[in-house]
């Protein structure tokens, strides 16, 4: 992935949010897109001439990740693993974590997910494994979760991750896909 931009401007003024790693390696993290999208149009008054307002969290480990603060607009606390923020929509009906884990056993995200995951990956509704990052999408209690996660330095000893929960219907109304 050469010379991307930090954002991508779509027609709808949307960007289509990157990890930047503290390398300056850009992985993009365009899966994300639909299920933002979604939640952009389910949560916020929509006025014609309103763009989106997108804020960027970066951290001391390198981790860099542009988010709709429209949306995500509530701080609320630590993720469940690892270092970092997490955000919810007012209604708290969806939640953004943005975390850095240590991978100090220098992993591929093929096998951190094969040490990792609890279910099989059979059950999983997205399933994508790179050399430099996996995303994982599933549904459980009617909520979508999806899960990135970017492996940075040599041996991929950092990894830059997300987390998105947020109900199914929203998917459904808007036509994206896990």
């Amino acid at each position: 992935m050469k010379n991307f931009k930090r954002r991508t401007q779509l027609g709808t003024g949307v960007r289509l949010e990157r990890l930047i790693t503290k390398s300056g390696q850009v992985r993009s993290m365009g899966n994300l897109l639909p299920f933002l999208l979604a939640l952009t149009l389910a949560c916020v008054p929509t006025d014609a001439s309103a763009q989106p307002r997108w804020e960027t969290y970066e951290d001391a480990a390198g981790t860099r990740v542009e988010f709709p603060a429209d949306v995500f607009s509530t701080v609320s606390g630590q993720p469940e693993i690892g270092t970092g923020k997490r955000l919810t929509t007012a209604d708290g009906r969806a939640q953004l974590s943005i975390y850095t884990l240590p991978n100090s056993l220098a992993q591929s995200p093929a096998e951190y997910l094969k040490t990792h995951m609890k279910e099989p990956r059979s059950s999983l509704k997205y399933d994508r494994v790179a050399r430099h990052f996996f995303a994982v999408s599933t549904i459980r209690n009617n909520t979508i979760l999806y899960r990135r996660c970017n492996f940075s330095g040599r041996g991929g000893d950092t990894m830059h991750c997300i987390d998105l929960a947020y109900p199914a219907r929203v998917r459904s109304g808007h036509g994206t896909r896990p």
